[in-house]
Formats: structure tokens, sequence, C-alpha cells
């Protein structure tokens, strides 16, 4: 990304394709995260874990996305009831149909069919009703269950737009109902339980999964979010040096983790050992940046970025299609190798590529679109709705 010297622009005018592009990294670096499971069986699987795994942190710089996004797309809302149940039918229309689509033909594509169906039913509604199946399992929370693992995330994203859509309605006290929503949760009750810290691994002790979910600090991730796109909306600049010499220091800090293997927390941990913190510090280098100049973000990123929920939604069922050819020509040889880790990711941003308008376009447009008349809300078309997931 290179900076272009303009005149100061407005975050009324700003256009936000860096946070296209970072999403697009995101799902990527998701993508490769998982692909690393291809030589797990070879000379290369202690290099894998130690810097591919670095991938995961995606998870992180999509929540932390999340939390920039909805502020940002909602700066104009006055807190009505219309307001909220139109923010919810958007987000509700960005995420439930493609992964629910998803889901189901995973199951019948790429696992027992029917058997899961008659067997798991409680887990397929629990996954398509964002709800976590398992307390015992921390942060993941029975993802190996779902018929797609990677929904475990989109529980997480579910929680924080129901939280967000109602500190809402309380308007001009919005963000204190939402604050304090967040430290209650997150502060208060992991301290009646002893559990106060910024591991999402820790186990909270709750016999409730939802308890233990909305408990889980890589919630801060969101809140971080959130953060920046209050400092993003506000009057606060500062030079254009200033901000790339901040962008300069999170990527040398992520670089540094990733040289040093360090960071390998999910979430904000203490002592820089989360992706989170890296992910932060990046984000809002760029949101400080784009308030004062205008970056040119390389094009294939931002086509990458228009499809990284597809591309985090498919690629799990691509990697098992490609796993059953290659069983189904007598190769099992070529399975654990880093040409099916390529394979696999450039397959993946194939088939993104192929059907993400389908899932993040049309999909999204025709059920939005029955929602509201449904709802009877004029549908209103705005300048964020690209950003929107």
């Amino acid at each position: 990304m290179t900076i272009g010297s303009t005149s100061a622009i407005t975050t009324k005018t700003v256009k936000l394709d860096f946070i296209q592009a970072l999403r697009g990294i995101a799902a990527l670096g998701v993508v490769l995260c998982h692909a690393r499971f291809r030589v797990m069986d070879t000379p290369w699987w202690d290099f894998a874990q130690r810097y591919v795994v670095w991938g995961a942190g995606g998870v992180d710089l999509f929540f932390i996305i999340s939390g920039f996004i909805m502020v940002y797309t909602t700066r104009n809302s006055g807190g009505s009831a219309r307001d909220v149940v139109r923010f919810a039918l958007r987000r509700f229309a960005k995420v439930w149909p493609p992964y629910a689509l998803v889901s189901i033909v995973s199951i019948f594509l790429v696992s027992s069919g029917w058997t899961y169906v008659r067997h798991e039913s409680g887990h397929l509604f629990r996954s398509l009703l964002f709800l976590p199946i398992k307390a015992e399992e921390p942060m993941y929370l029975g993802a190996g269950m779902m018929p797609l693992p990677v929904g475990w995330t989109l529980n997480f994203e579910a929680y924080f737009y129901v939280v967000f859509g109602i500190s809402m309605l309380f308007r001009r006290m919005r963000w204190v109902a939402f604050f304090g929503w967040m430290l209650l949760t997150l502060v208060a009750l992991p301290a009646i339980q002893g559990q106060l810290t910024l591991i999402p691994l820790v186990q909270m002790g709750f016999r409730s999964a939802y308890l233990s979910m909305i408990t889980n600090p890589i919630i801060w991730d969101f809140v971080a979010g959130v953060l920046i796109g209050l400092v993003f909306l506000s009057g606060l600049v500062i030079t254009a040096r200033a901000a790339w010499l901040l962008l300069v220091t999170g990527l040398t800090i992520a670089l540094w983790g990733f040289a040093g293997n360090i960071g390998i927390v999910a979430g904000i941990a203490p002592g820089l050992r989360g992706w989170g913190g890296f992910s932060i510090l990046i984000v809002l280098a760029y949101a400080m940046l784009v308030k004062v100049h205008t970056l040119h973000v390389p094009r294939s990123l931002v086509a990458l970025g228009d499809v990284s929920f597809t591309l985090y939604l498919i690629h799990g069922p691509v990697f098992a299609l490609i796993d059953r050819f290659f069983a189904h020509v007598h190769h099992p040889e070529l399975l654990q190798t880093w040409a099916n880790a390529f394979l696999s990711t450039g397959l993946s941003v194939v088939a993104a590529a192929a059907v993400g308008g389908l899932l993040e376009r049309r999909l999204h447009d025709a059920t939005l679109s029955r929602l509201l008349k449904l709802f009877s809300l004029q549908k209103t078309v705005r300048a964020t709705d690209g950003i929107a997931r």
C-alpha cells in the first residue's frame, strides 16, 4: 500500500479500501493456518507450527475489523427501534444465509449427509442459531461438532451484534451501555469465577456454554475495534508522519513476534503474546492514516476482501473435496505435502472468487430485500454497504 500526498479528508468521504484489504489478508491467513495440517505427518510440521500457524491471527483481525465497521456504519443511527431492527436485518442477511447454505451443502457434499442430520441434528440447529455447543472447550466451544467448524467465530460475531444492537437503543447512552455490559461480562463475571484473564484458552468454569462464550477474553478484540472506530470518527487527527510511524511500529512488532514465535496466543494477551495486540496497532495506524492521506490499496487485495467471508466459509469443504479426490485416484501420498497445502489454498481462493458474488451479494440482497419488505422498512443504499459484512 502506498501513500498519496493529498489534502486532508474527512471521515464522511473517506473510502475504506484498507478495511477490505485487511479482511482479505485475514481470511487468507486463516486458510493458510488450516493448510498447515497438510504437512502434519512430515518433517516440516515443526516449521508449520512455528510460522504458518500465525495465520490464525486472522480471526483476531476479523473481530477487530467487525468492531470498527459496526461503529462506522451506524454513525448516523438515531437509535430508534426501526434503526435497530434495520441493523439486525442487515447483519442477519449478511451472515446467516451464506453460513447456513455452506453448512448444509458441506453436510451432504463432504460429510455423512442424512446420517449427520439424524444423529447430530441438535448440533446442526445450535450451529445455525449461533449457539455454542460445549462449555468445556474454551473459545472453540465444540467447534469440531459443528457442520462447519469455522462457525465458532460466527457465534462470537452474532453475540457481538446482539450486544451492539441493544446498546443502540440507549441512544445517547449507547456507549455507556455497551462498555458497561462488556465490563460486566469480561471483568466482573470472570473475577467472580477467579478466572480474570486475557488468555482465551482458559477454562472459565461455567457449565453453560453460552456463559463460557460471552466471558471469553477474545471478545476484547471487538471492544478494541469499537474503540478504534470511535477514535476514527472523533476529531482526533495525528500527522501523516506519526500515523506512518505507528504503522511501521505495529508491523515491526508483528514481524518480531513472527520471527521469534512469540505471538502464539489468540486475543489481546499480556506480554505481547496475543495476535490481537499486533492487529490493533495495525488497524489503528491505518485508520489514523486515511484521515489525512489517501491510501492506494492494490485492487487484488480489495477483491480478495470482497470475497473474504466466502473464502472463510468454503475453504474447509474445498480442502475435504481435494482429499477425497486424491483418495479416489489412489494417490494418498499426495495428501501430506506442501504441494497439497498450496493447491488447497489456491483452489479455495478460486472457488471463493467463483461463488463469492452469489453468497455475498445476490443472496444477501435477495434476503435483505424480503426482510425489509416483511418488516415494512424502506431499503436504503449506503456507500458503506460494501464494507459491512
